[in-house]
């Protein structure tokens, strides 16, 4: 059985927090004790990790059977893995942000979709080919700890979910994906941050392709630097993160959050002080020693960095040979 943590944040709020099977180690979960009983995230679509939540619910006097809505912070899998089978021993409601309905919905063909894109994407930010398929192949895995959902409920911002006596407010905070939600409790001045912010770490920014043919690939960074100056005026007291132990002052954490993006932004920038440089080169210079998956994180974060210090008029950009060279703005040199 996967190990598992047990923490009581208030007399009906409780954090699970369960080994998976991926790098990052424990998920946390969040059970809400209610006439409607609720699970904020799932973990992960494996064994081990849905015997360890049933037995965690157990200690409260719950069942998978008793949940009737399910809340999912985010569409990645170490999330939402097992809303699909607690949904059908309970027929809990689930509910996401409208737009993470497609992937959860049908994983694999979305997952393939992002493969064909980022194949190009890669390429043409200077990344070499075998180095490519190593990349996507690094976290190809995952796809068989998800389980396809259908949301009962599509969230917008400013949703209100009611329990018996508080209510949880949906802020859409994009930035770790586009599909990122936040809970707030103005009540008990608790928000459930999942991995829009961490504790000690800045959470991840993670390309996304573009939602069709016809539009421009977000910019996501810009997004989550817009979301994290909305989290900067939260009333909350306490922060319930998707890792990691929950810590208080969420508005501190915001900002400096949003203080370790604008470093990586001056360091980014130092480095481009006299020639014109690849996303690639530029990451292997910040961090030549990353494995492969982590190596993916940091791209798309040197190309969000990129494009935040273009809207800036710092750097601009210049597509040669079948790649993106970017170069500061002040020092032309090809």
């Amino acid at each position: 059985m996967a190990a598992r943590k047990f923490k009581k944040i208030d007399n009906r709020i409780f954090c699970f927090s369960l080994e998976t099977p991926f790098p990052l180690g424990l998920v946390n979960v969040y059970f809400i004790a209610d006439s409607r009983p609720t699970l904020i995230d799932t973990g992960p679509n494996e064994e081990s990790v849905a015997d360890a939540l049933q037995q965690s619910l157990m200690t409260v006097g719950y069942h998978f059977a008793d949940i009737k809505r399910i809340l999912i912070s985010h569409p990645h899998i170490d999330h939402f893995g097992l809303a699909a089978r607690i949904k059908i021993e309970s027929g809990a409601e689930v509910a996401a942000m409208a737009g993470a309905q497609p992937f959860l919905r049908n994983i694999t063909k979305e997952w393939d979709a992002n493969d064909q894109y980022f194949k190009h994407f890669l390429s043409y930010c200077g990344v070499p080919g075998q180095k490519i398929s190593t990349l996507l192949a690094a976290g190809r895995d995952y796809v068989n700890y998800g389980c396809q959902v259908e949301l009962d409920r599509p969230l917008n911002d400013g949703d209100r979910i009611e329990f018996d006596d508080f209510t949880l407010r949906v802020l859409h905070t994009p930035g770790h994906t586009m599909h990122d939600a936040c809970f707030e409790s103005p009540e008990h001045r608790l928000l459930f941050v999942g991995d829009t912010l961490r504790p000690r770490i800045a959470p991840s920014i993670l390309l996304a392709r573009p939602s069709s043919p016809e539009t421009s690939r977000p910019r996501i960074a810009y997004m989550h630097m817009k979301s994290l100056k909305r989290l900067m005026n939260t009333t909350a007291t306490l922060a319930l993160p998707g890792h990691g132990e929950p810590f208080e002052n969420p508005r501190e954490a915001a900002e400096k959050t949003l203080r370790y993006h604008h470093r990586r932004c001056d360091d980014l920038f130092a480095l481009l002080n006299g020639r014109a440089r690849t996303p690639y080169e530029l990451a292997l210079d910040l961090s030549p020693e990353l494995p492969d998956f982590e190596l993916f994180l940091w791209i798309s974060e040197v190309i969000g960095y990129l494009e935040l210090l273009e809207e800036q008029g710092k750097v601009t950009q210049e597509y040669r040979d079948g790649q993106i060279y970017f170069f500061n703005i002040s020092h032309q040199t090809k």
